[in-house]
């Protein structure tokens, strides 16, 4: 039997960011750095889970550190914030590229605020990558 598919509303906007430059890698943690694709996002509170999918097929979840992170905002488009994560399970960043992905919210005029999707590709350049 086919199971319906849950969808969070009839359009979750999706926001793909693929540059993201890596500020501090340490064992479990990752701080990076992002320019903020559209304007009214906002970054995940502290403890947010976020989806970790390795290059080699590994998956992870982190969860967010807000301490260590720009303010939640919401932020201009454009503007380059700070994102700090922690791996849970005893996984480390040590690979050579992730893909992240969250639940996110944007916030609209009239204060309204939407949930959308957020894609982000890092490339951590760890294992087995070539520097450029």
């Amino acid at each position: 039997s086919l199971r319906k598919l849950r969808f969070r509303g009839p359009h979750v906007p999706s926001l793909e960011i693929s540059e993201a430059r890596v500020l501090r890698l340490d064992g479990q943690i990752l701080i990076f750095e992002f320019e903020v694709p559209a304007t009214g996002f906002l970054l995940p509170h502290d403890g947010t889970r976020v989806q970790v999918s390795f290059d080699d097929g590994i998956a992870s979840d982190a969860h967010v550190l807000s301490r260590e992170s720009s303010p939640s905002g919401p932020h201009q488009a454009g503007l380059t914030v700070r994102l700090a994560l922690k791996l849970e399970d005893h996984h480390c960043w040590l690979h050579n590229a992730a893909r992240l992905h969250w639940t996110g919210r944007l916030q609209l005029p009239a204060q309204w605020s939407q949930e959308c999707d957020v894609y982000l590709h890092i490339t951590l350049g760890v294992k087995g990558g070539s520097g450029l």
